[in-house]
């Protein structure tokens, strides 16, 4: 299952596909937990939901996202 964490304070950059809001989500893996950032879609643009690749730290998730956009 995959969760949310609304409340992050982490700044992340807008999607750099569709400019959409962004957050960080979490999952259980194999390995353990898993960290992603992934396009958020909102009432005036459905989002792209686009999705980053799987980190084993929220920071390092975090810090490819902000790259790539």
């Amino acid at each position: 299952s995959k969760t949310m964490n609304p409340s992050s304070r982490v700044a992340l950059k807008p999607c750099p596909v569709c400019g959409g809001k962004a957050d960080w989500m979490e999952r259980d893996g194999a390995t353990g937990t898993q960290y992603f950032v992934e396009c958020q879609p909102n009432e005036s643009l459905y989002g792209c939901v686009r999705q980053s690749v799987t980190y084993a730290t929220k920071r390092e998730a975090i810090a490819d996202w902000n790259v790539r956009a």
